[in-house]
C-alpha cells in the first residue's frame, strides 16, 4: 500500500483532513485519520484502497464552533461532499464504535453510493436502555478480576477530567479499558497520541444524538450488503444478540465474532480480522 500526500477538506469552520491509502475498490474509513490509519496499517488489504476521513468532531476548527455544528445530518453532507470531492461513483463505508452509527445515517441518506456497509463494535443506538442491556451483561459475564481492574480504573477518572477535561473522549475510553479490550490490563493511551477530539463535538454526538433511537428504529431497510464484526469481549455494549430485532431490515447482513477481542478487533486479532474481511469483499 501505497501512501499519497496530505489533503483537506474545507468544510464550513472545519480543515476535515483525509489520506487515501492503496489502489483498489474505495473504502472509506470514518473518524480520526491518526487514529484509524495507524491501526489499519496492520492489515494488509490488496485491491482496497482506504480513504481515512476526519469527521467533524476530530478535525481542526478555524473558528468557534457550537454544539449545532456537530450533527449526523452535517456530517453526513461532509461525507457525500468528501464523494463528490474524489468523483467516486460508489465507495464501501465503514464505522467502528460510534462512527458506525454515521455510517449507517449516510448509507440512509445516499443508499446508491454505498457498495457496502462495514459496521465494527456497536449496537444499534447508545440509548439508556441499551446501556443498561450492557451493564447487565458485563455484571453476569465479566470475570471478577476484569471487574475489578475497571473499578480501580474509573475511580481515577474523575482526577483525568478535572486535569484535561478537553480530552473527555480519551480519559473515558482509557479508563474503560477493561469493557473495551480482550486484555482487559491493555493501556490505550498510546493510540490516541495527536488524536484530536472537539469536546463540543463529543458531547454533541455520544452524549446527545447518538442516545437517540437506533437508525433502524423507524423500519428502515439497508439494502446494500452490511457486515458486523463484533469481539466477544467487547463490554461496551450488550452482546451482540442485540441486533437480532433488527437484522431483517437488512437486505444481506452477515456478522463475525472474533473470541480473541474486545472494541476493536483489526487491532486486536489483525491476521483474523484482515481474513474475514477480505473472504467477505470477494464473497
Amino acid at each position: 500500500m501505497s501512501n499519497r500526500p496530505q489533503n483537506y477538506l474545507k468544510r464550513e469552520a472545519f480543515q476535515c483532513h483525509y489520506e487515501i491509502v492503496g489502489e483498489g475498490e474505495p473504502l472509506l474509513i470514518i473518524g480520526s485519520v491518526q487514529y484509524y490509519q495507524p491501526l489499519f496499517a496492520r492489515l494488509a488489504l490488496p485491491n482496497i484502497q482506504c480513504i481515512f476521513f476526519d469527521q467533524r468532531t476530530h478535525a481542526i476548527p478555524t473558528a468557534p464552533t457550537q454544539a449545532a455544528d456537530y450533527t449526523i445530518d452535517r456530517i453526513t453532507a461532509d461525507i457525500e461532499a468528501l464523494r463528490c470531492h474524489l468523483k467516486l461513483p460508489t465507495w464501501s463505508v465503514f464505522g467502528h464504535s460510534g462512527h458506525a452509527l454515521l455510517a449507517m445515517a449516510y448509507a440512509r441518506a445516499h443508499p446508491n453510493h454505498v457498495q457496502r456497509l462495514l459496521l465494527c463494535a456497536i449496537s444499534p443506538d447508545l440509548s439508556p436502555a441499551t446501556f443498561a442491556a450492557a451493564d447487565a451483561h458485563w455484571t453476569t459475564t465479566a470475570s471478577a478480576a476484569r471487574q475489578q481492574h475497571w473499578a480501580q480504573q474509573m475511580a481515577q477518572l474523575p482526577a483525568d477530567l478535572q486535569a484535561d477535561p478537553e480530552q473527555i473522549m480519551q480519559h473515558i475510553c482509557r479508563r474503560m479499558g477493561a469493557r473495551r479490550w480482550y486484555d482487559y490490563r491493555f493501556d490505550e493511551q498510546a493510540l490516541w497520541d495527536k488524536v484530536h477530539v472537539n469536546a463540543t463535538g463529543f458531547a454533541s454526538l455520544w452524549q446527545d444524538q447518538f442516545k437517540q433511537p437506533a437508525q433502524v428504529a423507524d423500519g428502515h431497510r439497508f439494502t446494500m450488503p452490511t457486515w458486523l464484526s463484533w469481539g466477544r469481549y467487547d463490554f461496551s455494549y450488550p452482546s451482540i444478540d442485540c441486533w437480532e430485532p433488527y437484522r431483517i431490515q437488512f437486505n444481506d447482513w452477515n456478522q463475525t465474532i472474533f473470541e480473541r477481542s474486545g472494541h476493536t478487533p483489526f487491532y486486536e486479532e489483525p491476521a483474523a480480522f484482515n481474513q474475514a474481511l477480505l473472504n467477505w469483499f470477494q464473497s
